[in-house]
């Protein structure tokens, strides 16, 4: 069956695919997101929400859309959908949505291109010390009963971008907590999302206030 018929057929499901997405979205569903997946997966490879979100499930069908260069972003539809057209007026959607990661050639290219000299292999080796010192600290955050995540697997990423910024470390639990604040917009809608967006908006305020009085200046470009 072609992609656009597989579409059509999962259309059928739109009540069941917003479902899971705002199942997805709350901390039960994040937490065992795995029967969710599988409900989704039921309906077929794709399937379209009620508000026209198509989710595509499939290995062979995901792996297409990705190569396919005709594929651009248009995160401006998928707001104003989820209840936010001004989405430019919320510090924490104007912050996430206007980065690099959201735009599309050849804007994005010229930017990524910039971006990729502050990460030549020399750079990322010269990592290696200090990503193992954090590692080896946060094993030890994580000692007996803890929870993996919260401990070890949010934390450190985090941690080692804030390395690799020139973040003092006295600022990056500011920087952290700012991060994971920020809202996800992989799933979920307007009345599942809408807490977590209020809530990372003074986050994203911090950290551009942050960014304009950094000590290094390679946050400011970051930023």
């Amino acid at each position: 069956m072609a992609f656009r018929e597989r579409a059509a057929v999962g259309t059928r499901g739109q009540g069941i695919v917003g479902e899971v997405l705002d199942a997805l979205a709350l901390p039960e569903g994040r937490a065992n997101p795995y029967p969710l997946y599988q409900r989704l997966r039921a309906i077929g490879p794709t399937a379209t929400a009620l508000d026209g979100t198509l989710v595509v499930t499939g290995y062979r069908e995901c792996s297409m859309l990705l190569r396919d260069h005709r594929l651009h972003k248009t995160p401006e539809r998928r707001l104003a959908a989820s209840g936010y057209p001004q989405w430019r007026d919320r510090p924490a959607l104007r912050l996430m949505f206007s980065s690099v990661m959201m735009l599309n050639p050849p804007a994005h290219t010229r930017l990524r291109r910039l971006v990729a000299a502050s990460f030549t292999a020399r750079r990322v080796a010269g990592l290696r010390p200090a990503v193992q010192q954090i590692v080896a600290d946060a094993c030890e955050q994580i000692a007996g009963d803890s929870d993996f995540v919260t401990g070890f697997a949010a934390p450190l990423p985090v941690t080692i971008i804030g390395e690799l910024l020139g973040i003092p470390a006295a600022d990056r639990a500011m920087f952290a907590i700012g991060l994971i604040s920020t809202p996800g917009w992989s799933t979920g809608t307007s009345s599942s999302v809408s807490p977590r967006c209020r809530r990372a908006g003074s986050g994203s305020v911090r950290h551009s206030t942050y960014s304009q009085s950094a000590r290094s200046p390679k946050v400011v470009h970051t930023f």
